[in-house]
């Protein structure tokens, strides 16, 4: 841009007066035709401002020395001259010391030389302070312009970059897993747990054996002492007495001949032998026994030898305990060792600790001779509570009810079904199996014809066919003609039951009838009469 300044000096190098109108030469370019004044003053064109604004940064600071230095040297700031104004003195144009502008002057575009008229017209500096408003105006439009589209783009690619992702993520999202079933919050609830608890001798036969419940609708705790020779059904095949049935494979092998005996369900079973049921009285510091005869242990040649002598409030650790609890003099029944291990079971348990997981700690130390069906947590958890109703004294004590079986050997006993019925429901009415598609079919059978075996030759059957064997020993009379399968009630399943039933014995579909009214003994029963003939295997 060309700097015009009105000159310092006359041609001839004198100076001029102080506020005297210079004589100027005549141009030597056409002049510049200014609109008339009052005229608007048009802003420079769009693409000249776009190319102001592009060709320096969008932050760059504005600056006026676009014409370029000033010259060296100092200049006086002088009024410039103005020609008359009738409508009025102009407002004087002040140079600065060294290379400012002056206050008002132009600001044209980069590259753009524009030649003043030699002389100052009426009001121009009026119209330069418009067009120069002007030109700032188209500056700062076009620089907030570019600033919107900067930010503009900035987001489109945000934006572009976002939905990418997205797009990734959805095409490579894994698939949705099959919902999976949730457990119905209305499935029943186990009220009254129950426990079989064992102590083995060394040859692994359980001696004293007791179930054990908590809960129930009465909110008593039960102990329910087994004889152990009292014969039950293996599922395996067979009958044996129930104090053998330990020495078989599997931890709940027990309890589930109990459970197919007395239509109990049993969660869980804790074996010990003798050495783990020391370690678990001396656990708990002994106990204060009344010993009713004198323990004699009896070495292989003969000799007696008292272990624990008879007398009552005697202090017993874990030895002496566990032999006064699986004790059976000569000429005792099961009766007398089910008294005997109940005590010191009893006062075991009031003194385990009330927390489980000190109970847990206690049982985990028993070493590998305590061998528990379901984790220790579990069991400590059944033995608190069952400990809290012993030392409240809410317990209630029974032996299974049995009747003695005369085999011509030693003692035997088989379950009295009616009674065990009554007092399943007394005491175990929450623990009570029943019928159903996730549940054994218990069928029982009785002898109704009295020819011996006649029982374990439906047992084989019915085991066979995929029912649960119950023993029901001889009907009341002898002499049925035609077998009797009897159902408990007339819905389709239980006439299946018959039908099925029936047909594993080989007798006819006729011989299915629906029980008066309710039974508790068994899923089915059945009496076997002349025409059940077992089958040749």
């Amino acid at each position: 841009m060309t700097d015009v300044h009105p000159p310092d000096a006359a041609p001839d190098g004198s100076p001029q007066p102080f506020g005297a109108v210079p004589d100027f030469p005549p141009p030597t370019a056409p002049p510049v035709v200014l609109p008339p004044t009052g005229a608007p003053v048009q802003p420079p064109a769009a693409a000249e401002t776009d190319a102001v604004a592009l060709a320096s940064p969008l932050l760059a600071p504005e600056h006026d020395d676009e014409d370029g230095p000033e010259p060296v040297g100092r200049r006086e700031a002088r009024p410039a001259p103005q020609p008359a104004d009738p409508a009025g003195p102009v407002e004087d144009q002040a140079e600065v010391v060294g290379s400012t502008e002056p206050a008002d002057a132009d600001v044209r575009p980069t590259g753009v030389t524009t030649t003043d008229p030699a002389p100052s017209r009426q009001g121009a500096e009026s119209r330069a302070a418009r067009r120069r408003a002007a030109e700032e105006a188209a500056r700062e439009t076009s620089h907030r312009t570019h600033l919107r589209l900067a930010v503009a783009g900035i987001v489109a690619l945000v934006t572009v970059g976002l939905l990418g992702v997205a797009w990734t993520w959805w095409s490579n999202r894994p698939a949705s897993p099959d919902p999976v079933p949730r457990a119905s919050s209305t499935a029943p609830v186990n009220t009254q747990p129950t426990l079989l608890l064992q102590v083995r001798g060394d040859d692994a036969v359980a001696v004293s054996s007791t179930l054990l419940s908590v809960g129930g609708p009465l909110g008593r705790a039960t102990m329910i002492g087994i004889p152990q020779n009292t014969l039950v059904d293996v599922a395996t095949g067979g009958t044996l007495p129930f104090g053998e049935v330990a020495r078989l494979p599997g931890a709940d092998t027990s309890a589930d001949a109990l459970s197919d005996a007395i239509g109990v369900d049993i969660d869980g079973t804790f074996i010990l032998d003798r050495a783990a049921f020391s370690a678990l009285v001396d656990a708990v510091g002994g106990v204060t026994a009344d010993v009713d005869v004198n323990i004699v242990d009896e070495a292989a040649d003969g000799t007696q030898t008292i272990v624990v002598a008879a007398g009552d409030d005697q202090l017993l650790q874990g030895p002496a305990a566990a032999a006064f609890a699986t004790y059976l003099a000569e000429g005792e029944t099961e009766e007398a060792r089910i008294a005997r291990f109940t005590q010191i079971l009893r006062l075991t348990l009031a003194k385990l600790p009330e927390d489980p997981t000190s109970v847990e700690t206690v049982l985990s130390q028993l070493g590998a001779s305590a061998q528990p069906s379901v984790p220790f947590d579990q069991i400590a958890a059944f033995l608190v509570r069952l400990r809290a109703d012993i030392v409240a004294d809410d317990v209630v004590y029974k032996n299974l009810p049995v009747k003695p079986i005369d085999s011509g050997g030693p003692a035997a006993n088989r379950v009295d079904n009616e009674a065990v019925a009554a007092m399943v429901a007394d005491l175990l009415p929450e623990a009570l199996r029943t019928p159903g598609p996730n549940s054994k079919v218990r069928v029982l059978v009785q002898n109704g014809v009295g020819s011996p075996g006649l029982n374990a030759q439906a047992r084989e059957d019915l085991v066979g066919a995929g029912f649960t064997y119950v023993n029901g020993g001889n009907a009341a009379q002898f002499g049925t003609a035609a077998t009797e399968v009897v159902v408990p009630d007339a819905t389709a399943e239980s006439l299946q039951w018959g039908a099925d039933i029936a047909q594993a014995l080989g007798v006819p579909a006729s011989a299915v009838a629906v029980a008066d009214s309710g039974q508790s003994v068994a899923d089915v029963i059945v009496v076997l009469g002349a025409d059940f003939k077992p089958s040749a295997g």
